[in-house]
This record gives structure tokens, C-alpha cells and sequence, in this order.
């Protein structure tokens, strides 16, 4: 089932497929569509589904862009049991790009001209890889943002059994021909290995307005003797945080460490936080919660009151933008080993890879720097001066240069 918003067509539009809400994924959308707003006339219709279509970043980009956004939501439909069984995130790929393929050829009206994809790997590489022609004409581009084999082939990853099939996915895709226009992608390593015109690196977007810390810290309740580390975004399971919580509890970490957790939780960890000993260290202002998404302004706040920053988030090898917006404020960041986060922390020196898994390693990286002023300023400065780029501009001028020339040259409707 469609739902959707009326639409007044005047010329080509963009049409951008983001099912989810999460995390930082309308970030892009926002930035996209902020570029595209230059444009007169322009229309972009986004596509959510229905469980996210009243998020509130949905409904804050439905307010920002009234003029040129629409918003079509869908539900799953249904499922496909055989495959799901088999292979769950194979079977929703499919499932996705069936949705989204049968909405464009149902509503030639839309008058579609290219087609978006901010997370084609999540969403769609597998059916993407395989087709040449996915929707029905339509030229499309996205941003890849997770592979993982380079980072294994390249020693900075654990090898897996389908870091073999995963190559010759990516390498499918490259060479898929056909509508396929662009790739995007936000990992320099992934760029650098392919080598490919086809393929273009755009720096993982933020924008931070820095504050003075010393006012941050009183506007949230900290002491200038306090020092803060920063938990910051959509806070489930894969940011590290009972890793956090054991390190300060049982690490003998002065009581001046506090600990600020900004952004929504995830039930899992809303129900580890109702538990002893952090139900005490919740009382005693150890622990200070911000359970919500949080504005750009809160954003800023508690970057610019942070002392540092915790991107220890073991088995992920990915890009994070938390990694960014760290770097935009100038915060030393603790992280785990391994992957794009490691890689990039050690060779800027913007702060301290862990190795080890034990409370004890963590507690000793943290008293390592909530102990040293002078180093945890000069780690702020090194990602400040590595991120400096990671601009929206930067990130949005080259695919909405693309998505322009392709719409001006693109077939009315979906052949």
C-alpha cells in the first residue's frame, strides 16, 4: 500500500529511496535535498516506510523543504518465506528493491527522472548487482557506505567466508552498466582500492556548531572539574556501551568521569541502565541521559561539553559519523581496533585504539585521557585538521551534479 502526498509535476523529478529513519541515514537525505533546493522547481519525492514515516527527522525535512518534498510511505508487504529463512538481509534486499520497482512502474504520473539510493548496500546490492536495468529505464546512482572485504584483503579487518562473494558483489555493481550512473561512496580505502571512474569518494558529511565548553558544560549540569565522555547517537547494542559501563564501574576511574549518553536508546539498553550498580551512578550524576533524538542544537552541546568521545564499537568496520562530528569539534575519540574507525584514528593521532576487550584496557585508555589535558587538546586538533572537508557541500555538490545532468537528459516517466 502507497500512501501519498499530493504532487504538483512541472518537470523531471528525483526520487529517493530511504526506508529508515535511523541513526544519521536522513542526514544525507537532508544535505541532498538542501543542495538540490538551489534548482527552481525541482521536486524530490522520498520514500519511507510506513513504521518511520512519522519519525520526527521525517517530519522536521517534511518542514524544512515544503515546497519541493514529498513523502511516499509503504509497508513490507509480504515477505518471502523461503528465502527469509535462508537468507534474511538477502530476502529483505529483495523485497526492497521489488517495492521500489513496482511503486515507479505503477505511477508514471510521479514523472520520475533518477532514482537515489543513500545505502545501497543495505538496501539493495545483491538485486542491484544482478540487473542492469532495475528500474525500468530510470537512471539511478547511491552511496555505498559498508563494505568490509578491503579491510580484511588490506589486514585491517578479520577475514571472513564472505569477504570472497562480497568483492564480486561490489564488483558486479561497478561494472553494471546499463542505468547505473554513479557510485558514491564515503570510505577513502574503499575508493582507493577500485580505482574506477565509476566509482567517487565523497567525505562523510557533518556540521558542528562548536560552543564554548566552559558554557556547554554549566548548561548541562557539569562541573569544570568534570570530565566527560560523550556516548552520542542512535544508542543500541553496537556502540559499546556495557564495554563503557563495566570499564567505569569497576576500573577505578576517579568519580570525576562522567558519563553523557545522547540519544535515543534502544530498549536493551534502556533496561541495562535500570540495573545496580548504574542505577547508583545514575543518581549520583555519573551517568547523565539525554534518551531522545536529539536537535542540531543539543547536538553542539554536547560535542562542545564533551571531553571526549566514545567510538569503541567492536565488530563494526565501517565509517561512523560520530568519528566525524568528534573530529568537526575537536574531541579526542577512544576506539576499538580494527576497520575504517581504527584506521583513520591511528593514522591522524586524533586518539587512542584499543586493543584489548577487558574493562581494565578500557578503564586504562580512559584514565589515560581524562588525565592528560594536553594530550587529549593536541588528538582534537589532529581529527579537527583531518575532517575539515567533511563538509555538506563537499559531500553533496558532486551527486547532486550528477543527478542533474542525468534528469536533464532522462526520458519522461518509466518506460
Amino acid at each position: 500500500m502507497l500512501i501519498v502526498s499530493s504532487l504538483s509535476v512541472t518537470m523531471r523529478n528525483i526520487f529517493i529511496f530511504e526506508p529508515h529513519a535511523s541513526g544519521h541515514r536522513l542526514v544525507y537525505v537532508r544535505y541532498l535535498l538542501a543542495a538540490l533546493e538551489w534548482y527552481s522547481g525541482l521536486k524530490v519525492m522520498l520514500m519511507l516506510s510506513e513504521r518511520d514515516h512519522d519519525h520526527p527527522q521525517a517530519r522536521q525535512l517534511a518542514t524544512e523543504f515544503p515546497d519541493m518534498l514529498r513523502l511516499v510511505h509503504f509497508n513490507d508487504g509480504p515477505k518471502q518465506p523461503v528465502l527469509a529463512k535462508i537468507h534474511p538481509r538477502l530476502a529483505q534486499q529483495f523485497r526492497y528493491i521489488e517495492i521500489l520497482r513496482r511503486a515507479l512502474a505503477a505511477n508514471p504520473g510521479w514523472n520520475i527522472g533518477y532514482v537515489f539510493i543513500p545505502f545501497v548496500d543495505d538496501y539493495g546490492l545483491v538485486p542491484l548487482a544482478l540487473s542492469r536495468r532495475p528500474f525500468g529505464g530510470l537512471p539511478w546512482g547511491g552511496i555505498v557506505v559498508r563494505p568490509r572485504y578491503h579491510q580484511a584483503e588490506q589486514g585491517y579487518a578479520p577475514r571472513r567466508l564472505a569477504d570472497r562473494l562480497e568483492r564480486v558483489l561490489y564488483g558486479m555493481l561497478m561494472r553494471a552498466g546499463g542505468d547505473l550512473r554513479q557510485i558514491f561512496t564515503i570510505d577513502p580505502y574503499f575508493a582507493e582500492a577500485w580505482a574506477t571512474p565509476r566509482l567517487k569518494y565523497v567525505p562523510d558529511p557533518a556540521e558542528m556548531e562548536v560552543l564554548d565548553p566552559a558554557q556547554a558544560r554549566a548548561r548541562l549540569g557539569f562541573s569544570e572539574s568534570d570530565r566527560i565522555v560523550l556516548v552520542y547517537g542512535h544508542l543500541d547494542h553496537r556502540k559499546g556501551i556495557p564495554d563503557l559501563l563495566r570499564a567505569v564501574s569497576e576500573g577505578g576511574l576517579p568519580d570525576s568521569v562522567k558519563l553523557l549518553l545522547a540519544g535515543l536508546q534502544h530498549a536493551d539498553i534502556r533496561a541495562l541502565l535500570d540495573q545496580p550498580p548504574y542505577t547508583g551512578m545514575k543518581r549520583k550524576g555519573q551517568i547523565v541521559e539525554i534518551d531522545r533524538v536529539v536537535s542540531d542544537a543539543e547536538e553542539s552541546l554536547v560535542f562542545s561539553a564533551a571531553d571526549l568521545v566514545w567510538v569503541y564499537y567492536p565488530g563494526n568496520y565501517g565509517p561512523s559519523g560520530v568519528l566525524v562530528r568528534a573530529g568537526l569539534a575537536g574531541k579526542a575519540v577512544i576506539c576499538s581496533d580494527g576497520g575504517f574507525c581504527a584506521r583513520t584514528v591511528a593514522g591522524t593521532r586524533m586518539g587512542l585504539v584499543v586493543a584489548g576487550k577487558s574493562a581494565s584496557d578500557l578503564a586504562d585508555a580512559l584514565r589515560t585521557l581524562v588525565r592528560d589535558d594536553a594530550a587529549r587538546y593536541a588528538m582534537g586538533q589532529a581529527g579537527r585538521k583531518h575532517f575539515s572537508t567533511a563538509t555538506p557541500a563537499q559531500f553533496a555538490a558532486p551527486i547532486v551534479d550528477g543527478i542533474i545532468d542525468s534528469v536533464a537528459q532522462a526520458p519522461a516517466g518509466v518506460s
